[in-house]
C-alpha cells in the first residue's frame, strides 16, 4: 500500500512535474484523492489469512513505480557526470567512451565479484578477460 502514495509523490517530485497546476490546484491533490481512496478500501476489504485478489495489480504498479524510479537516477548520475566532465573541460565525445566504457564494465564486475563470492575464483578470474574478449570477436 506504501506504493500507491510514496512511488507517485516521488516520480512527480523528481520529475519536475510538482511545478503542474490543472484548474489552480496542484498534480498532488490529483493523485491523493484516489491514491487515499484506495489505500482505504485496501485497508478495510483485505484479509490477512489469504493474498488478495489484486495482488498481482499491485505488483506490476510496483515495478513500473520501480522501473520508473531507476531510469531518473540513472538520468540524474548522468547529468552529473556530463557536469562534472563540461566543467573539467573534457569533449562530450571522451564523455560518452568513458560512460559507455562504465555501463559495459559495471555488469561483468558484479558478476565477476559474485562468482568469486560463491567460491569460483578461477571461474572470475577467466571471466574477467573472456568476456571482453568475446565481445570484440563476436
Amino acid at each position: 500500500m506504501f506504493t500507491i502514495l510514496s512511488g507517485p509523490f516521488f516520480i512527480i517530485t523528481v520529475s519536475r512535474m510538482i511545478t503542474w497546476k490543472f484548474f489552480g490546484v496542484s498534480i498532488y491533490v490529483y493523485w491523493l484523492i484516489p491514491a487515499i481512496v484506495v489505500i482505504v478500501l485496501v485497508y478495510f476489504f483485505s484479509r490477512t489469512d489469504t493474498p488478495p485478489v489484486y495482488h498481482i495489480g499491485f505488483a506490476c504498479f510496483s515495478v513500473i513505480v520501480s522501473l520508473i524510479l531507476v531510469r531518473i537516477v540513472a538520468l540524474e548520475v548522468l547529468y552529473v557526470i556530463y557536469t562534472v566532465g563540461t566543467a573539467s573541460q573534457m569533449s562530450p565525445t571522451l564523455i560518452n567512451v568513458t560512460l559507455q566504457a562504465w555501463e559495459g564494465g559495471i555488469g561483468s564486475l558484479i558478476a565477476n565479484v559474485i562468482l568469486a563470492y560463491r567460491g569460483y575464483p578461477r571461474m572470475s578470474f577467466a571471466a574477467c578477460y573472456g568476456g571482453p574478449l568475446f565481445s570484440i570477436l563476436f
